[in-house]
């Protein structure tokens, strides 16, 4: 197919039905995942449900390194190119769960409960098959068959639940349950392989330094950003102690969770950024594209979220959860501004620029660590959601000025982020009226034609 042809009359509308597809499976994996949790809580109490949680986390922060392996199959060129990474994944997945099984008694050691080591010794399996199959899901990416990865990824999810839930109610407990989250990733594996097609053909990589390189790079980047979870309950809690750590986890929680749009996007833009990498003007269409989605889809969910939140607090959590109304507003605008940076991000990951990344990610850190003391410590918890629109201005800031010499200057949909904010910010104190003509107020013609463009499901210049 002309590739110039495929930019200009299809990428962008199949983009917008990739984002269609994903968000609507992310949704649906929320409210899955959230009633399956609820039912295993129910049935195994907070000991063996804990034990689970444990083994989640060591999954989920070694799977990474499929989506690793899967970023650089969407930026490959040639099979053969994918041959070398699916052999390399390959070589990292055994080793991984090879070296897992081998601590597998210092971990459970270190948790003080023995009876994690069966469970570790599951998990390494499904780390394993978690691994390649995030390689098939590149593939897929690559091809720009979301709907197909969303079934298929919505299925698991499905299965998952299906099978924990039965043998939790079996008796089987904690280890039925990583059973079958380990049997996930090996579905996950064996459907992603029927649908690409795939064969691995063993190898030796020719590219043996890039693609590690690129692989590791990636996932420090990453895992350097999860390190922001940690801020919350190290920080706030000695200040303040359990409870203001409640409060804002609360908080993080309802944020996170409708934040979760914005990874159905990130996929999709990481994808037609990898495809116009070479042509400026359409890599800066790519990035208002994505960043517009963003900011549509998540402003809109928290400026609604900020409309029903008060009653809701009140009525189902009590007035002891009073404060959670307060710093709401806050930490949504600041996660509402990240979408701005982490667009400008996957110019990095799409160039393997990835210590750039890397390197701001370490700064941002630092920066809502030092922040959140100094606000919090003055202002409450309030001065936490300060922390972090303060930090995630000075991160776009550094992400923007890395950027400029890839890319120049990128026209980004600040009025609309600014507009989305401000109604957010002022929910709480006016009518949903009055704060929605605040946001169509700062609107520019442009901006308003893009709202509804993006509502019909497809952007076009």
């Amino acid at each position: 197919m002309n590739f110039s042809r495929l930019t200009k009359n299809v990428l962008y509308q199949q983009a917008a039905q990739g984002i269609v597809s994903l968000s609507f499976r992310q949704l649906a994996s929320i409210g899955i995942s959230g009633i399956g949790t609820l039912i295993l809580m129910r049935i195994l109490g907070p000991r063996e449900y804990g034990m689970i949680v444990i083994v989640q986390a060591i999954m989920a922060y070694l799977i990474v390194f499929g989506s690793s392996f899967g970023a650089y199959v969407v930026r490959s060129s040639s099979m053969e190119m994918i041959h070398d990474i699916f052999t390399l994944a390959v070589l990292l997945s055994f080793f991984i769960s090879g070296l897992l099984m081998i601590l597998a008694s210092l971990i459970a050691a270190f948790w003080g409960v023995p009876e994690l080591k069966p469970l570790i010794y599951l998990s390494a399996a499904g780390v394993s098959f978690g691994i390649l199959a995030g390689v098939q899901a590149g593939i897929l990416e690559r091809d720009m068959r979301y709907p197909t990865l969303a079934r298929l990824e919505l299925a698991s999810v499905i299965i998952t639940y299906i099978v924990a839930i039965i043998m939790a109610w079996q008796g089987m407990g904690p280890l039925g349950i990583t059973l079958a989250m380990a049997g996930t990733y090996i579905f996950q594996f064996i459907g992603f392989e029927i649908a690409t097609g795939y064969r691995w053909k063993p190898v030796v990589p020719k590219s043996f330094r890039v693609i590690i390189g690129y692989v590791f790079s990636y996932a420090a980047s990453g895992l350097t950003w999860q390190l922001r979870s940690l801020i919350n309950p190290i920080i706030v809690g000695r200040i303040f102690g359990p409870e203001m750590v409640g409060i804002i986890g609360a908080v993080l929680k309802v944020v996170e969770a409708s934040g979760a749009l914005r990874g159905p996007v990130l996929r999709v833009l990481f994808n037609v950024m990898s495809r116009v990498q070479k042509d400026k003007k359409e890599l800066s269409k790519a990035i208002f594209f994505g960043t517009s989605y963003q900011i549509l889809l998540l402003g809109l969910l928290y400026f609604l979220i900020a409309l029903f939140l008060p009653l809701a607090v009140r009525l189902i959590l009590g007035q002891q959860w009073v404060p959670v109304i307060e710093i709401y507003s806050w930490v949504a605008v600041a996660f509402l501004l990240q979408s701005i940076p982490l667009s400008l991000v996957n110019i990095f990951y799409v160039s393997g620029q990835n210590l750039k990344v890397l390197i701001a990610n370490i700064i941002y850190i630092g920066l809502l660590a030092l922040s959140t003391y100094v606000f919090v410590g003055r202002a409450g918890a309030k001065g936490y959601g300060w922390a972090e629109i303060l930090s995630v201005i000075i991160y776009g800031l550094i992400i923007y000025l890395y950027s400029f010499p890839i890319i120049g200057t990128v026209r980004l949909p600040l009025l609309l982020a600014s507009g989305l904010s401000l109604a957010i910010v002022t929910t709480k104190y006016i009518s949903f009226w009055s704060s929605l003509l605040v946001f169509l107020s700062l609107l520019g013609r442009h901006d308003r034609q893009l709202l509804f463009k993006v509502f019909r499901g497809a952007y076009e210049k």
